[in-house]
């Protein structure tokens, strides 16, 4: 969870200075404000009941894996919500990283995201 909340911080911090990372940055820390590695730790212990040690076990043997999926779902939501959020002006996403670290167009960058 405090992973969690310091990358939620770090995205308001982008936003309220209008700051656009890198890519790298950006994806570095989407893939833990994408919450995958706090909804399978919940969906973990809410069918198990288990004790924590496995979790953190499974979790330390597992960071490949989980860093994947995560960076899975921040790309496919990025994809599916780009336009809105800027129109919002919300903070950025991996397309307007993408497109203002190489000079490309939303077109170019969605497909390379893809």
């Amino acid at each position: 969870w405090a992973d969690f909340c310091k990358a939620l911080l770090v995205e308001a911090e982008w936003y309220n200075k209008s700051h656009i990372p890198t890519l790298e940055e950006y994806l570095r820390n989407g893939c833990i404000s994408s919450s995958v590695s706090v909804l399978l730790v919940h969906s973990f212990f809410s069918i198990t009941h288990e004790g924590t040690k496995e979790m953190a076990d499974f979790l330390h043997k597992n960071e490949d894996l989980l860093y994947n999926i995560s960076l899975i779902v921040r790309l496919n939501n990025d994809l599916g919500t780009s336009a809105a959020e800027q129109e919002r002006g919300d903070s950025p996403s991996s397309i307007v990283c993408y497109m203002r670290e190489v000079n490309a167009s939303e077109e170019t960058a969605r497909k390379n995201i893809k």
